[in-house]
Protein backbone atom coordinates (compact mmCIF):
# COMPACT_ATOMS: atom_id res chain seq x y z
CA UNK A 1 0.00 0.00 0.00
CA UNK A 2 1.26 3.30 -0.47
CA UNK A 3 1.37 5.70 2.10
CA UNK A 4 2.87 8.61 0.11
CA UNK A 5 1.31 9.45 -3.40
CA UNK A 6 3.49 9.35 -5.89
CA UNK A 7 5.75 13.15 -6.94
CA UNK A 8 3.81 12.90 -10.33
CA UNK A 9 0.49 13.24 -8.92
CA UNK A 10 1.09 16.55 -6.36
CA UNK A 11 0.22 18.91 -9.38
CA UNK A 12 -3.43 17.80 -9.49
CA UNK A 13 -4.38 19.69 -6.17
CA UNK A 14 -2.68 22.74 -7.98
CA UNK A 15 -4.30 22.30 -11.36
CA UNK A 16 -7.92 21.87 -9.59
CA UNK A 17 -7.37 25.19 -7.54
CA UNK A 18 -6.88 26.99 -11.23
CA UNK A 19 -10.00 29.75 -11.96
CA UNK A 20 -10.36 28.46 -15.59
CA UNK A 21 -10.54 24.80 -14.04
CA UNK A 22 -13.03 25.57 -11.14
CA UNK A 23 -14.84 27.27 -13.43
CA UNK A 24 -15.19 24.33 -15.36
CA UNK A 25 -16.18 22.06 -12.77
CA UNK A 26 -18.57 24.36 -11.82
CA UNK A 27 -17.53 23.58 -8.00
CA UNK A 28 -17.67 27.48 -6.71
CA UNK A 29 -15.63 28.09 -3.86
CA UNK A 30 -15.70 24.83 -2.56
CA UNK A 31 -12.67 23.36 -0.93
CA UNK A 32 -10.21 20.59 -2.38
CA UNK A 33 -9.78 17.95 -0.14
CA UNK A 34 -7.17 14.66 -0.25
CA UNK A 35 -10.38 12.55 -0.01
CA UNK A 36 -9.41 11.04 3.43
CA UNK A 37 -12.40 12.21 5.10
CA UNK A 38 -14.64 10.29 2.06
CA UNK A 39 -12.44 7.52 2.53
CA UNK A 40 -12.87 7.35 6.58
CA UNK A 41 -17.06 7.21 6.27
CA UNK A 42 -16.95 4.52 3.43
CA UNK A 43 -14.68 2.07 5.23
CA UNK A 44 -17.29 0.52 6.95
CA UNK A 45 -19.03 0.09 4.10
CA UNK A 46 -16.04 -1.12 2.07
CA UNK A 47 -15.32 -3.71 4.89
CA UNK A 48 -18.77 -5.40 4.70
CA UNK A 49 -19.54 -8.89 3.05
CA UNK A 50 -21.53 -8.67 -0.19
CA UNK A 51 -21.87 -12.62 0.34
CA UNK A 52 -26.00 -12.25 0.68
CA UNK A 53 -26.37 -10.03 -2.44
CA UNK A 54 -24.17 -12.45 -4.15
CA UNK A 55 -25.90 -15.35 -2.87
CA UNK A 56 -29.28 -14.19 -4.04
CA UNK A 57 -27.85 -12.41 -7.55
CA UNK A 58 -26.49 -16.40 -8.36
CA UNK A 59 -29.80 -18.03 -7.86
CA UNK A 60 -31.02 -16.13 -10.91
CA UNK A 61 -27.61 -15.02 -13.08
CA UNK A 62 -24.39 -16.57 -14.05
CA UNK A 63 -21.53 -14.70 -11.90
CA UNK A 64 -18.39 -14.29 -13.04
CA UNK A 65 -15.54 -13.33 -10.24
CA UNK A 66 -12.52 -12.39 -11.13
CA UNK A 67 -9.68 -10.81 -8.45
CA UNK A 68 -6.35 -9.81 -9.27
CA UNK A 69 -3.06 -9.69 -7.07
CA UNK A 70 -0.03 -7.76 -8.04
CA UNK A 71 3.32 -7.84 -6.41
CA UNK A 72 6.45 -6.38 -7.86
CA UNK A 73 7.37 -9.43 -9.87
CA UNK A 74 4.01 -10.93 -10.98
CA UNK A 75 0.49 -10.36 -11.72
CA UNK A 76 -1.78 -13.28 -10.87
CA UNK A 77 -5.63 -13.08 -12.01
CA UNK A 78 -7.88 -15.76 -10.64
CA UNK A 79 -11.66 -16.13 -12.31
CA UNK A 80 -14.23 -18.54 -10.76
CA UNK A 81 -17.35 -18.81 -13.14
Amino acid sequence: MHVQSPADTEYYGRWLSLPDVRRSLHVGSLTYNDGSKVEQHLLNDLMQSAKPQLTQTMNYYKVSLTTTTTTTTTTTTTTAC
